[in-house]
């Protein structure tokens, strides 16, 4: 079984991503499935491969926001515009905990 090799022009492909067109719909368009439109795109330099994560707050800031009781990883990733992996990433190399019982020491401990 050949598999046919999708090789839309760089230029194209460039023209249609920035024009807000989904992998999806370049896919339909050129009659391929959207997962070989997007290996192509990152392959062309034009699709990062990995999602920006965000910036992390600094250790005051983040331990603020987890001493609040009604803040979740994600709202908090919200508040300082990343991602909530970015939060726990943060936390972590911090040494802050993420988990309810870890977060209501961090809240008991006023230091």
């Amino acid at each position: 079984m050949a598999v046919e090799i999708y090789r839309a022009p760089k230029a194209e492909l460039r023209r249609l991503l920035d024009q807000g067109e989904g992998y999806a719909s370049i896919g339909r368009l050129h009659g391929v499935h959207e997962n070989r439109v997007r290996y192509r795109a990152t392959k062309l330099g034009l699709r990062g491969t990995t999602q920006p994560q965000g910036e992390m707050p600094s250790e005051a800031l983040l331990r603020l926001a987890l001493r609040q009781p009604d803040l979740t990883l994600k709202a908090i990733a919200k508040l300082f515009a990343c991602q909530a992996q970015a939060i726990a990433r943060g936390a972590k190399r911090y040494g802050l905990p993420t988990d309810r019982r870890g977060r209501l020491a961090l809240r008991e401990d006023r230091s």
